[in-house]
């Protein structure tokens, strides 16, 4: 359950560094009152968790890599935010933004957490779910406050565009993670 503990940690910080810098990134960049952010993304949650369920459940494999980078691409285009760009520009990408890491998200949380409980035995599924659920919390906890570190000595745009990385290196846990589940 260690390497599901790890892939809740990057999903979760990602929904932190959300919930933590997005309104600020938003005044920064010239939008205010971006709680419209939240409302884009909670009906793209809701969609996805509607959809997504039965797509997981027939291509886990590709489902939640897809996941993982539709969050990625959400951050990256995050990133890429100047102050140069039209209201017009910034409105429309901020949107995608939300609508894309909230549908990855949808995906790659109750997948990551049922092939975390199928990956163990039923008698240990409650230890399982303990580890998988730490990870939730060590993500929600540190990614913001390292988002910080990172905001502090540079801005918002570069902390969306670090947390990319470990979006990315999630596609290549959780696969080295499904190949060896697979050969038991």
């Amino acid at each position: 359950a260690l390497p599901f503990c790890v892939l809740s940690a990057i999903t979760a910080g990602a929904t932190g560094l959300e919930n933590g810098y997005v309104s600020l990134f938003g005044n920064e960049i010239g939008l205010s009152n971006v709680g419209w952010w939240f409302t884009i993304a909670a009906v793209a949650l809701l969609i996805s968790r509607l959809f997504g369920g039965k797509l997981t459940d027939r291509y886990e494999r590709i489902m939640i890599p897809s996941g993982f980078l539709l969050m990625a691409a959400a951050f990256f285009a995050l990133s890429t935010f100047t102050h140069t760009s039209s209201i017009t520009v910034l409105t429309i990408v901020f949107a995608l933004s939300a609508t894309f890491k909230s549908l990855g998200l949808g995906i790659v949380q109750p997948a990551l957490q049922a092939s975390c409980m199928r990956c163990v035995d039923q008698e240990r599924r409650g230890a399982a779910s303990g580890t998988y659920y730490l990870g939730t919390d060590i993500g929600q906890a540190f990614a913001p406050i390292l988002g910080g570190i990172v905001i502090e000595r540079t801005n918002t745009h570069t902390m969306f565009g670090v947390y990319t990385i470990p979006l990315i290196l999630a596609i290549g846990i959780y696969l080295a993670t499904a190949k060896k589940a697979q050969k038991q």
